[in-house]
């Protein structure tokens, strides 16, 4: 035990405490056996899982475990459930896997501040829009606290949407912030990586290639906006990396543009300590 008692009141404990939980209930052997083999942490919060244990459909949204309600025994298995049982700053805990359908794309956070992160990051964690339709949409005035961490978007597009702007990812009048996240082989008239509008997002650790557009911002499509990139990398995306018209984008950390254009009509801000890479790249826009 930690502390004294009344046989013992001068009994002392040096250590640190970094994981606690309090149950109101009696546990059961087999829950004590798992929690002692694993780390208390990773069972709080929300969890998405689409082949989970008693998942009679694995992959299938349309059928799940007929108890499932987001714990880490019966985890949801379609993402948008995850996003829509969270409370505010909630995290939502998708495990690895391939996520299809509906439930797993044009997906929104509806204005949540709450945390939406994959278990093992983005290699392991893929949305497949599958070429229909684009992976997120923040347009409900999404803020910095509304985060995205840890996911491969792939083969989105944006043309049978009605808005035809951002082909992996959709931001009008949000500030989310878009962490260690992949968007690759996505499609949209303007913006087919990611298409933001009215918005100060922040791109972390982000990698944005192999995307297209019909018109301009094959990678990154901005229009009246200030987004931050941070260790971000453009790569191979048609016409043009990145696009930005009447805004400002700030460069931090080490951002690479690869086989790629960066310009428009808006200006680069590179902080002091940022470092801006170019490898076979065309820099169009004003740099300061």
């Amino acid at each position: 035990w930690i502390g004294g008692n009344a046989d013992i009141p001068g009994r002392e404990f040096d250590g640190s405490i970094d994981e606690a939980a309090v149950w109101d209930r009696a546990l059961s052997l087999a829950e004590i056996q798992w929690l002692a083999a694993n780390q208390i942490e990773q069972r709080y919060g929300i969890f998405v899982d689409d082949d989970a244990p008693h998942d009679p459909a694995p992959g299938d949204p349309a059928i799940g475990d007929p108890n499932e309600n987001g714990s880490w025994q019966h985890p949801f298995d379609s993402i948008q459930e995850g996003i829509d049982a969270a409370e505010e700053m909630e995290t939502v805990t998708v495990l690895d896997g391939i996520y299809t359908g509906w439930g797993n794309r044009s997906l929104s956070f509806d204005g949540k501040p709450i945390r939406l992160r994959s278990e093992n990051g983005p290699e392991n964690c893929i949305i497949d829009c599958e070429d229909y339709r684009r992976g997120f949409n923040f347009v409900f005035e999404e803020s910095p606290d509304s985060i995205l961490e840890g996911f491969t978007i792939a083969n989105g597009r944006a043309f049978t949407e009605g808005l035809e702007d951002g082909g992996g990812i959709y931001c009008y009048q949000s500030n989310p912030t878009i962490k260690d996240c992949i968007i690759t082989n996505c499609h949209a008239e303007n913006g087919g990586g990611i298409y933001i509008e009215y918005c100060d997002p922040t791109l972390d650790g982000c990698e944005i290639s192999g995307n297209s557009a019909v018109y301009s911002g094959g990678g990154i499509g901005s229009w009246k906006s200030s987004p931050t990139l941070l260790d971000c990398t453009i790569a191979n995306n048609s016409p043009d990396g990145i696009s930005l018209d009447y805004g400002l984008a700030t460069i931090s950390g080490t951002v690479k543009v690869i086989s790629d254009t960066i310009g428009g009509d808006g200006s680069f801000d590179i902080d002091p300590d940022a470092t801006l890479q170019t490898e076979d790249a065309n820099a169009t826009g004003y740099i300061r």
